[in-house]
């Protein structure tokens, strides 16, 4: 008997595994956790250090266990699911460290837990692609980027950019594309977009493009180069501010489709007024810019405290359901 427990012993620690095994989530060095069935878990802190890359597989389970089950992020976290074979993750907080090289999540499901970085924010590279996010997002960036595609998040997804030590501004550039309907290539209905908001903070480069935006609230505040592409809003309230006057020049809002709620422009009054165009936008129906402002879009036409002001170019008289249709 002691020889079959010594001999079970060793096949795990040689990474022989089967469904239903338990094994401690490999930090330490670079190696593939792929045991098909298996269950890999994280017990309180743990990290994957500088030069460590972990490369997950489809058909694993990582749980978190113990109090503030947290993965720290330092070298590399890939993530490698498939369509109907995803990765799933519960009660697990992902964190990029403050320097780290790359996090990487493919077709996955994190049924509960958090992607978060630390206190003191971020620099690397993070990307989402084809994954249901259940729980809220919440990343501060010095510098790196974070791309994402064709994804579903249940809950609020916040993304600010801060300063590198002695510099003025974040130099993190954020990509959102695609989130919305199904996968084109695999068929497979991931319900992918946005549900609970989104709020993005000092960032230098935005793109947003292609994305089912519902519920909740959706924040865009102090981005340098903001372009918001072919996307489709069923929100309570969008905001687009700037906290210094003049800085609208650089926004660019095209091809969207405004459902509900209020779209609000904001930034304080300056010797000359701000201007944001909207071309061939949607917005409920209405095509006269009278009707328009007056229902659905606030800016600083009647308010001389907002010193931007929108312009509407080419209205459409219907939805191009870009981003979407209603649900």
């Amino acid at each position: 008997m002691e020889q079959l427990r010594l001999g079970l012993a060793l096949l795990l620690l040689a990474g022989v595994a089967s469904a239903g095994d338990e094994i401690p989530f490999p930090v330490r060095k670079s190696t593939t956790a792929s045991h098909d069935g298996a269950t890999y878990y994280v017990e309180g802190h743990q990290r994957i250090g500088k030069g460590v890359t972990i490369n997950c597989k489809q058909g694993i389970r990582i749980v978190g266990r113990g109090e503030d089950p947290t993965l720290e992020i330092e070298g590399s976290l890939i993530i490698e699911g498939q369509p109907r074979q995803e990765v799933l993750i519960e009660n697990l907080r992902i964190a990029p460290v403050e320097q780290f090289f790359e996090v990487r999540i493919e077709w996955t499901r994190m049924q509960s837990g958090s992607i978060a970085t630390l206190e003191g924010g971020a620099g690397g590279k993070l990307s989402i692609d084809s994954t249901t996010v259940v729980g809220p997002v919440d990343l501060t960036f010095r510098d790196g980027r974070i791309r994402i595609l064709t994804s579903e998040f249940r809950g609020p997804v916040t993304l600010r950019g801060v300063p590198p030590a002695g510099k003025s501004g974040s130099r993190v550039k954020i990509d959102i594309n695609h989130c919305c309907s199904k996968d084109r290539q695999s068929g497979v209905d991931l319900r992918a977009g946005f549900h609970s908001g989104l709020n993005i903070e000092r960032v230098p480069q935005v793109l947003v493009r292609g994305c089912w935006l519902a519920n909740g609230k959706y924040e865009f505040e102090d981005c340098g180069k903001l372009t918001f592409d072919g996307n489709t809003l069923a929100a309570s309230q969008t905001e687009f501010r700037q906290t210094s006057a003049g800085r609208f020049r650089r926004t660019k809002i095209t091809k969207c489709d405004f459902h509900d709620g209020k779209v609000k422009f904001i930034a304080p009054a300056g010797p000359k007024a701000d201007k944001v165009i909207l071309e061939k936008c949607w917005f409920a129906g209405m095509t006269d810019p009278t009707d328009i402002r007056s229902k659905m879009v606030h800016d600083g036409t009647g308010d001389p405290e907002c010193g931007v002001t929108a312009v509407f170019r080419k209205t459409n008289e219907r939805p191009l359901g870009i981003g979407g249709s209603p649900r």
